[in-house]
């Protein structure tokens, strides 16, 4: 830079100072409308029990999907869908939606889709805790005939929520989970 006073490199940079404040202040505001729009949904799968004929004792044993909205946009879940990995074609999945509040036992506790979810709201999907076991296709399902390829399956497979907008929520499933459906497939086999 060549000799210059000290105003004449302040105002130099003043323009330059101006552009970068402004891109800054325009791109927060920008993030800001954009998140409020998302769609946020926290969701696990999980095991657990619930009262079964007495009300005051938690004896029966049932398969949970929670999910609760947690963004400031209401959420409309559709359905869900298991995700099971083909082999040997590990990149394909196998898909299949289930229908839980058919099930006589469940049907008052497992809400119907489409189900809207406004901010702090949240539901349940309940399975009985024989659900694999009398699925009719469980041999394209988890519980397949083949002690290896049960494992594998049990292990790597996903649930997905689906949205109004098309958003897929992938669903949480922890380690002992996952372990305590491979307990229950070795006590069956």
């Amino acid at each position: 830079m060549p000799d210059c006073s000290t105003w004449e490199c302040i105002n130099s940079l003043a323009s330059l100072l101006s552009a970068f404040g402004i891109l800054l202040i325009s791109g927060l505001a920008l993030w800001l409308s954009w998140k409020d729009r998302l769609i946020l949904i926290e969701s696990n799968f999980d095991y657990g029990l619930i009262p079964g004929e007495n009300a005051n004792v938690l004896n029966r044993e049932v398969y949970i999907l929670s999910f609760t909205n947690i963004g400031h946009r209401t959420a409309i879940v559709t359905n869900y869908e298991w995700k099971i990995r083909c082999f040997p074609k590990i990149w394909k999945f196998y898909r299949c939606i289930t229908f839980p509040y058919l099930e006589p036992s469940l049907k008052y506790l497992t809400p119907k889709f489409p189900l809207e979810l406004t901010t702090g709201k949240e539901g349940h999907i309940f399975h009985k805790s024989t659900f694999f076991e009398e699925l009719k296709d469980k041999e394209n399902h988890l519980y397949s005939s083949s002690k290896y390829l049960a494992l594998y399956r049990i292990f790597t497979f996903k649930l997905v929520i689906k949205t109004t907008v098309g958003k897929t929520i992938n669903v949480k499933i922890p380690f002992r989970v996952r372990k305590h459906i491979w307990n229950k497939y070795k006590k069956i086999t």
